[in-house]
């Protein structure tokens, strides 16, 4: 691609010569005519820097404000009873009682901030949801929680809930290099699909 910008200097100084040149002000040797040629290229040369800014945004990618990672709420067991089962896009509770699920982050942009978690779903009587976003460490370190919100209920008549978890500060920052991502959902109840997660969403800025 040839953008074709081009700046061409017009102002050449002619010494001025010791007790031979008269400095002054006006005429066409002054510093007036001179600093104005100066002035002159001055101006082009920031009309050029002005061409080649508009030309690389022309084609540079745009990257939004607000990057949305939807991810789909089916998860691997994380206990050796019970489980979350997969189904119409959402999952619930197959029994009473704890149930835990795991879903890997592939998915999540390899830097910037991650901002919040929203996880929908429903859930009746008693029955409470856990949410936790966690980072681990390459190296075998213990995972460390991102975001998290537990004892998560309905706030609705029909039991529905919609709730947005804001990621720890100082561990928002989003590492690749030296992390895996992975979100762990645990439903707490006594009865079977008393617990259900329909959506889950991560905002995160670049």
């Amino acid at each position: 691609m040839n953008f074709n910008i081009q700046f061409k200097r017009t102002f050449s100084h002619k010494p001025w010569v010791d007790t031979v040149d008269r400095v002054a002000a006006g005429g066409d040797n002054g510093f007036n005519v001179r600093f104005q040629a100066l002035e002159a290229d001055l101006d082009s040369l920031a009309a050029r820097i002005d061409e080649i800014n508009k030309a690389l945004n022309a084609v540079a990618p745009t990257v939004p404000d607000v990057i949305t990672v939807n991810v789909n709420p089916s998860m691997n067991s994380a206990l050796p009873a019970g489980q979350w089962i997969y189904a119409n896009g959402e999952s619930h509770k197959d029994t009473g009682g704890l149930v835990k699920g795991i879903i890997p982050l592939t998915s999540l942009p390899a830097r910037g901030k991650v901002n919040t978690v929203r996880v929908t779903g429903s859930n009746s009587g008693t029955a409470t949801v856990d949410v936790y976003l966690y980072r681990k460490p390459f190296g075998g370190q213990l995972p460390e929680a991102v975001a998290s919100q537990t004892g998560i209920k309905s706030q609705t008549p029909d039991g529905r809930y919609e709730i947005y978890v804001t990621a720890q500060s100082n561990r928002a920052a989003i590492d690749t290099t030296n992390y895996t991502y992975y979100l762990e959902i645990t439903g707490h109840g006594d009865n079977t699909n008393d617990v259900s997660v329909s959506g889950i969403q991560i905002t995160c800025t670049p």
